[in-house]
């Protein structure tokens, strides 16, 4: 017997609660999603797995932990259009590029600004292609392996376009290869969750609303453990920024004993 003559062969009694459980158990589910609890345990999901990497590399690597941020609960029980277009990710970077990242200070004027500079080209690029994506809408359409194939372009794309505007202003090469080497493991994980969400059944729903909503979730955690690996190449860099200039800072050299101005 399958599953829908099982159905069809029970009490309309039995039919109709089953009936109003799934619509239960389908709102408790988009409304985790949409969740601080979520967004928590996906920033909790970056940090054990950036820690497991770094345990597994000690030698080579000393980040500091990472700060955890999250974004607020978006209230109600379905995913919206509205609720992509008005994601907190979007709001979150418009604070960073201006009011964080100009009030950032680091070990030297020089670094200060050659970071301020990497970081609003970070963020900014991931902004703009990624409000570009969705307000096309062209993800509404598209199967599973389509939408695969998209969002692993979109990262990629944001990756070449942000390091191809870093060098055009003269973002010394040492700290973009070095920046990418850190964020090297949460791209990777990024592209698992993005095939776990293109893949999984418990994200299928309109029009990929659910999908889209749970990817910009992934990206706002990626923005929001930047800084603490920006500070930590910061501080890695030992004389490889000597006699560079921007903005009228330049690197100066170590003083034995002194401080660097």
């Amino acid at each position: 017997m399958d599953i829908i003559n099982f159905f069809t062969e029970m009490p309309e009694k039995t039919q109709a609660f089953i009936g109003v459980l799934f619509v239960i158990l389908t709102s408790i589910t988009i409304a985790f999603v949409k969740s601080k609890l979520f967004q928590e345990l996906l920033t909790g999901i970056f940090n054990w797995y950036g820690t497991r990497k770094q345990n597994k590399a000690e030698a080579k690597a000393n980040a500091p932990s990472t700060v955890v941020t999250t974004t607020q609960p978006t209230k109600g029980y379905s995913i919206m259009e509205s609720d992509i277009i008005n994601h907190d990710f979007f709001n979150y970077v418009d604070f960073w590029l201006y009011n964080q990242i100009p009030s950032i200070t680091l070990k030297t004027q020089y670094r200060t600004a050659v970071f301020r500079k990497y970081l609003h080209i970070y963020y900014k690029t991931y902004r703009d292609l990624t409000q570009d994506f969705v307000r096309s809408g062209s993800y509404k359409t598209m199967n599973s392996s389509e939408l695969r194939k998209e969002l692993l372009h979109l990262i990629t794309d944001v990756i070449r376009h942000m390091e191809m505007e870093m060098r055009q202003i003269h973002i010394p090469e040492v700290i973009i290869i070095k920046m990418k080497n850190v964020l090297s493991d949460r791209i990777s994980l990024t592209v698992d969750l993005i095939n776990s969400i293109c893949d999984s059944s418990f994200y299928d729903g309109e029009e990929n609303y659910l999908k889209i909503y749970s990817f910009l979730n992934i990206i706002h955690s990626i923005l929001d453990n930047t800084m603490s690996n920006v500070t930590s190449v910061c501080d890695e860099l030992n004389g490889e920024l000597v006699g560079l200039s921007m903005d009228g800072f330049t690197e100066p050299q170590k003083r034995s004993g002194g401080h660097k101005k």
